[in-house]
């Protein structure tokens, strides 16, 4: 009997800390996982900083939670779903390559550094999944980050446009910058995303890592003024658009640092 208890203790013990581990990750702050130096209150306060536009997709909801009024627009097709930990009507999902959401404040978003951070399932590893230019000619483009590249088709991309006049320009390898990212993206699968550019700099986190960074030949990246901000819309080139789950979406007018993604990452409020 002894024998038979030990082992059942043996086996419920590690299955009880692996499900409180997995509740912590997305639902409750845990202060071990918080970067040196750096406390909760400064993480919090450092969040709300130049925050741009801000989509937890709560209760079904496109409005944006900055409290700066940048809604976004989404296709028929788009509906609410389920997030990370199964909980519904708290994510969004694109499941047919024509559907798409536009936030059409994008088109006064300022020149320079900026971050993307969003939770995304692709269905499939193709299309765009962020990005902002003109689709219907190509031009207009600023940057953008999916899956454009079919020779890394099983890859992130984080690409921006090098030139001073994007609007006037084509989005093709002449004109812009690409980081891939080194991992192997699966569908079906939650990853965390960021694309920080600084300094002329690109940086791809997925899943609290820095995959990549790379410089670019500007210093500041030019936004063209027509174009707006999109999720998912394919463009006049043949890219087709994204399919997914999309969930925790957040825009910033500077770059954010490597210890705020891990912040974001760890599930914090």
């Amino acid at each position: 009997m002894r024998v038979r208890i030990l082992t059942l203790i043996l086996f419920v013990t590690p299955l009880v800390m692996l499900f409180s581990s997995c509740q912590k990750k997305y639902t409750t702050p845990d202060t071990t996982q918080l970067p040196d130096n750096v406390t909760l209150d400064q993480l919090q306060q450092m969040a709300k900083t130049n925050l741009w536009a801000s989509y937890t997709f709560s209760k079904g909801s496109f409005t944006d939670q900055s409290g700066n009024n940048h809604n976004l627009t989404p296709s028929s097709g788009v509906k609410p779903t389920y997030d990370l930990v199964g909980n519904n009507n708290e994510a969004i999902e694109l499941s047919n390559p024509g559907d798409y959401i536009t936030i059409n404040d994008g088109k006064d978003f300022p020149d320079g550094d900026f971050s993307v951070c969003f939770t995304v399932m692709p269905a499939t590893t193709s299309g765009t999944i962020f990005g902002k230019g003109d689709v219907t000619g190509n031009k207009g483009y600023s940057f953008s980050v999916g899956f454009n590249d079919t020779k890394h088709n099983n890859t992130l991309l984080f690409a921006t446009n090098k030139t001073s006049d994007p609007c006037s320009n084509l989005f093709n390898i002449n004109t812009e910058t690409t980081a891939f990212g080194t991992r192997t993206i699966s569908p079906g699968a939650w990853y965390y995303v960021c694309i920080v550019y600084q300094n002329g700099e690109e940086h791809l986190y997925i899943n609290n890592f820095n995959e990549v960074d790379l410089k670019t030949p500007s210093n500041a990246l030019q936004h063209c003024k027509s174009a707006p901000f999109y999720i998912g819309l394919p463009s006049a080139t043949g890219i087709p658009g994204f399919t997914g789950k999309i969930d925790n979406l957040r825009i910033y007018t500077r770059a954010i640092s490597a210890r705020e993604v891990q912040y974001f990452y760890w599930g914090f409020k």
